[in-house]
């Protein structure tokens, strides 16, 4: 069940599949039905702490819903077993397409010249793909916990200094976009990942609309 904003209710019908998208014994090659269907999901999910980290996989319900999401849960592969520093990965889906970089973990470093910089990623065969690992965080003032910077088109992401942070030493994101990599200390880049963008975060706060003082006085009216 569910509610209209003039406050009727809903009835929300779902219907959910799980297949397989790559059947070996299949001899046509197609998707099929899986044995072990996934049950409807009743709340998102989280990593280990809700709080600081992306949502991994949302909720099966919406009260409306006119087009479909597009997402991904998985990880960049070095191509035939070896190891790699850097590699693109993409995703196509229809006309829905996605495509980044991914690099090994990496750090900021303090340049000859005495500037940040991005370091060296090291060499990797395997690298989880999500917004934690991301462009964006959220930095805490040292000498003052009430000052806090928020990137918030990603709060849990890594990168972001804000304006209290030394950065040099700190983690690098590890996904960039193909057309931006991340070289500038001082710049916001663009969050790259496949997954769901989080309830609170700006991208979708946005169309959360306002409840300010006149929305009250509105709706107390009807």
């Amino acid at each position: 069940m569910a509610f209209r904003p003039d406050g009727r209710e809903l009835v929300v019908v779902v219907a959910k599949g799980t297949y397989v998208l790559v059947d070996p014994e299949a001899p046509d090659g197609k998707p099929r039905l899986a044995e072990i269907q996934e049950p409807l999901r009743m709340a998102d999910e989280f990593g280990t702490d809700p709080a600081t980290t992306a949502p991994r996989l949302e909720n099966d319900f919406a009260p409306l819903k006119p087009e479909c999401d597009v997402l991904l849960v998985g990880a960049a592969y070095a191509p035939t077993g070896r190891t790699a520093r850097r590699l693109s990965v993409g995703m196509q889906v229809g006309s829905v397409s996605k495509a980044f970089n991914v690099t090994g973990p990496r750090r900021w470093r303090m340049s000859l010249a005495g500037a940040v910089a991005p370091g060296e990623p090291d060499s990797i065969t395997t690298q989880p793909i999500s917004y934690d690992v991301a462009f964006g965080g959220t930095e805490t003032d040292p000498n003052d916990p009430s000052r806090i910077d928020t990137f918030l088109d990603n709060p849990v992401g890594r990168g972001f200094g804000g304006r209290h942070t030394q950065l040099s030493g700190r983690p690098m994101p590890v996904t960039e976009e193909l057309s931006d990599p991340i070289r500038d200390a001082q710049k916001a880049y663009r969050p790259m990942a496949f997954g769901p963008l989080g309830r609170s975060w700006k991208p979708r706060a946005q169309y959360a609309g306002t409840y300010d003082r006149k929305w009250i006085e509105e709706f107390t009216k009807k």
